[in-house]
């Protein structure tokens, strides 16, 4: 299970997400979803050049590989490495590790919406929330990478 800290931050990404996409795709098998409501599975796989196989199994494990993720993205006008990550990121085990990689890529999908113009909705996501802990917690993760910077 993940730590209360990256918990929150994944639900502020989510949260974010929803925002910028019109709805929740925190997890490959939202992505997924997406994809189905443009085409089916066998007209994705034919598109992409895989097997039909390949996305009925990773439909029903509910779990998409890190390069299919990134490619179903990709297709569907969204980042491919953002869902590349996330894809990773479902297949590793529960660790403090896993936690800890989750809220980095958390602080750094906040700071990317932020450049990219997404700065209140971004914003509103983590000023709603009434876990003020995570957003506190990223904003002193930024600062102590500017402390400890070489």
């Amino acid at each position: 299970m993940l730590d209360n800290k990256a918990e929150i931050a994944l639900s502020i990404l989510s949260n974010n997400q929803a925002t910028l996409f019109g709805g929740s795709m925190q997890n490959t098998m939202n992505l997924l979803a997406e994809a189905e409501k443009v085409k089916d599975l066998s007209a994705w796989a034919d598109e992409i050049g895989l097997s039909k196989r390949v996305l009925y199994t990773s439909k029903y494990r509910e779990h998409l590989s890190p390069a299919v993720a990134g490619a179903l993205a990709e297709k569907l006008g969204l980042d491919p490495k953002e869902w590349i990550v996330i894809a990773a990121l479902e297949s590793e085990r529960e660790s403090a590790c896993k936690s800890r990689m989750v809220r980095k890529f958390i602080t750094g999908a906040a700071i990317a919406g932020t450049l990219m113009g997404a700065a209140a909705p971004a914003t509103a996501a983590v000023a709603e929330t009434q876990a003020k802990d995570a957003s506190l917690y990223i904003m002193f993760n930024r600062q102590n990478r500017r402390l400890h910077a070489p």
